[in-house]
């Protein structure tokens, strides 16, 4: 059984991978062989850096409750060992 870094990894890799070529697809749009107007590259470039900016926040949303839980818990374990420490003495 892969661990949820493993799989993130992989996958990570994987949708990198597919994602970096179909914007080099994209790209191949602003070549010679086709037509387009300054209002249409400038709207391809506006979904796709809104997009961009949808899955950074997403990724930093989750980084910020993992944070969170991670305090949440060093706060508890504290929290325990001063209890402990207590009844000790």
């Amino acid at each position: 059984m892969r661990t949820k870094k493993e799989r993130f990894v992989e996958l990570k890799e994987k949708r990198l991978a597919r994602a970096m070529t179909h914007l080099d697809l994209l790209s191949n749009l602003s070549t010679h062989r086709y037509d387009f107007t300054e209002e249409e590259a400038d709207q391809l470039l506006e979904t796709l850096n809104n997009k961009v900016k949808y899955v950074e926040g997403l990724f930093k949303r989750r980084l910020e409750v993992k944070a969170k839980r991670v305090k949440k818990v060093v706060g508890i374990s504290r929290q325990a060992a001063e209890e402990e420490s207590k009844i000790a003495t």
